[in-house]
């Protein structure tokens, strides 16, 4: 079964949630092409048009060069992210479809930008256009059922969901103390974590506020960007070796997710499996969340007030439990299954 993944980055530009996903579905589809926009070869000038429509720009040339290579290889199923299906849905391209959303310009937009940016129009109409238009006559999978509503609500598209899985074999548990003493930090104070970028949409008001508000805490940060201003309390760190994070995840009392926005969310899951409590905002895969542990879901109005009791709680948690429940919910082993049906079937069920 000869299958073509398009995707905006390659993994060696990136590795995010939907290159970590790509990786997965390489395992599952065994012989796979990917075909992604190559910055080097595929330049694009710095006109402001397509400053603002370059992932338009780049799904465009991944569609058109899937078509060129579909002549003489014809692939069995193509499977795109979010709007790089687009081109081949205006094209009607003949060729077993799947086109997965990791999230949605609209959803995204609606929650982190002001309506009266330009760029609110720009992502929810115009970018949010491509995206809906990617998942026309095709399959459709999304990565929540949070979603999945968002599909339903702002773009009609009725969807499957997989959720996202987290290898616990690359998250183990280790004791604090021994996570604390191969990275060289104080075995005695409260550490909290955040991982992820340093922007607005991130939630890097409310983590300030907390730095600021409880300033007895530590708090290392993983993530490119800086904040407003220098805190004695807090590290960061721009970037680490991915195969280490675990230790951050198992060395911290708790993570924190203030992110206004997220579709799925794997930092909470990575930071679960390892057995390490969280507090996040009511998003991505906060529903399911909450329904096992109440306290790490919280919302943007109350964040301080509720971070105050979990911080004082994190020791109260059962390491074990925690990880349990997420190796019941998202494990690789149910999402491999999931993806095998749908290669038996060739992308028609």
């Amino acid at each position: 079964m000869k299958v073509a993944i398009l995707t905006p980055y390659s993994l060696k530009d990136k590795k995010g949630g939907v290159e970590i996903a790509n990786q997965y579905l390489e395992k599952i589809f065994k012989d796979v092409d990917y075909i992604y926009f190559n910055s080097e070869k595929q330049c694009i000038s710095q006109s402001i048009i397509k400053r603002v429509f370059y992932e338009e720009y780049m799904s465009f040339v991944i569609g058109k060069t899937f078509i060129d290579k579909h002549k003489n290889k014809k692939y069995d199923l193509v499977i795109s992210n979010g709007m790089f299906g687009w081109y081949l849905a205006l094209n009607r391209v003949k060729v077993n479809r799947i086109n997965i959303y990791h999230g949605t310009y609209t959803g995204y937009t609606i929650a982190t930008t002001e309506k009266k940016k330009i760029g609110y129009f720009i992502n929810r109409y115009v970018h949010g256009f491509f995206e809906r238009l990617s998942g026309q006559n095709c399959k459709v999978i999304t990565v929540s059922e949070f979603n999945k509503k968002l599909l339903k609500e702002y773009y009609k598209l009725e969807s499957n969901v997989i959720n996202l899985p987290v290898d616990p074999n690359n998250f183990p548990i280790i004791k604090k103390e021994n996570a604390r003493k191969a990275l060289g930090i104080d075995r005695q104070r409260k550490y909290f974590l955040f991982v992820g970028r340093i922007e607005e949409s991130k939630g890097s008001k409310t983590l300030e506020e907390l730095i600021e508000n409880y300033p007895n805490y530590h708090y290392i940060i993983i993530g490119e960007g800086t904040l407003n201003k220098e805190y004695k309390n807090t590290e960061i760190i721009n970037k680490i070796n991915n195969n280490n994070i675990y230790l951050y995840y198992n060395a911290v009392d708790g993570v924190i997710i203030p992110s206004k926005f997220e579709s799925a969310s794997l930092v909470a899951l990575e930071a679960m499996v390892c057995g390490t409590p969280i507090i996040m905002n009511e998003t991505g895969y906060a529903k399911e969340i909450k329904n096992a542990f109440p306290s790490f879901v919280t919302n943007s109005n109350n964040f301080l007030r509720d971070f105050s009791e979990f911080s004082r709680n994190t020791d109260c948690f059962d390491r074990q439990k925690i990880r349990n429940w997420v190796n019941s919910h998202f494990s690789l082993d149910s999402y491999i299954k999931k993806w095998s049906h749908i290669r038996d079937s060739n992308g028609r069920d």
